[in-house]
């Protein structure tokens, strides 16, 4: 078991709009009907071949390929494979990224020479990461998020306002369970439960703990679990199904695809 203490989350709110915007770099007008051109980072992984599945059947997209860091290989059902992002001759397609840090931190390089909008839910971007991914969105139409399931956003939503509401008196700790191959501990959807949790509270608060188990084949479950005077309240969400991702990933693609410039949180698609 693993535990971190006061952890950073990512693909939290900028500021109070939700979002750092770049007015001088105009995207698409709103409502204009197109198809949208969408890449996938990694063409074998779990999340790329459902995603891979779920464009090809959604209305109004159209996959037109796989970035892939060992380089070009033949078409996938159709869709060319590259192995830089400048290969594809497209017009601003929407890069969707649920890969590993290591290959996020390539694509947000080859993102700042190369048009597109990013939607990215790697798991385990450090501070340093997530700067650059700030930067290049002052360019790019860019979506962060540590989880997609719409599940979990209600559970950020609660910590906090639950954090908010009570005295200092309460404490709280998250429990992150992963199946046993995941990278990164604690998990990001962890990370931002925690600090959503500590941001409510006062400074003097007792701070979060988070506990990580990597074990067996399931996806994901996430508890948060708070302690008062002779009472407890416990919270929580479990992914049966990584499914349950899809629907938001593909209307983070249509955002992206229309949005200005900006770096972006699932907040910003209600």
């Amino acid at each position: 078991m693993a535990h971190a203490r006061r952890p950073r989350s990512y693909g939290r709110p900028q500021n109070d709009r939700g979002r750092r915007r770049a007015q001088a770099w105009p995207r698409r007008r709103r409502g204009a009907a197109m198809t949208i051109p969408v890449v996938i980072c990694g063409r074998g992984g779990r999340m790329s071949r459902l995603i891979s599945k779920a464009v090809h059947e959604a209305a109004g997209m159209r996959l037109c390929g796989y970035l892939s860091p060992s380089g070009p290989h033949g078409p996938i059902d159709g869709a060319s494979v590259a192995g830089e992002l400048a290969a594809f001759a497209l017009p601003i397609p929407v890069v969707v990224d649920f890969t590993h840090p290591s290959r996020t931190a390539r694509l947000v390089e080859e993102a700042a020479e190369t048009p597109c909008s990013l939607v990215i839910g790697t798991s385990g971007l450090d501070d340093g990461l997530l700067e650059r991914i700030a930067a290049v969105a002052c360019r790019r139409a860019t979506l962060v998020a540590a989880n997609f399931s719409a599940g979990i956003d209600v559970l950020r939503r609660t910590a906090s306002e639950f954090a908010a509401l009570r005295d200092g008196h309460w404490d709280a700790s998250v429990l992150d369970v992963h199946f046993r191959d995941k990278a990164d501990t604690p998990s990001g959807t962890a990370r931002m439960l925690a600090e959503a949790w500590s941001a409510a509270r006062t400074k003097d608060a007792p701070e979060i703990d988070i506990a990580s188990l990597r074990l067996g084949k399931g996806v994901s479950e996430h508890r948060l679990i708070c302690h008062g005077d002779g009472e407890v309240l416990e919270l929580v969400h479990r992914i049966e199904n990584r499914r349950a991702f899809i629907a938001p990933i593909l209307a983070a693609v249509r955002f992206v695809h229309e949005a200005e410039a900006g770096l972006y949180s699932l907040e910003d698609l209600r």
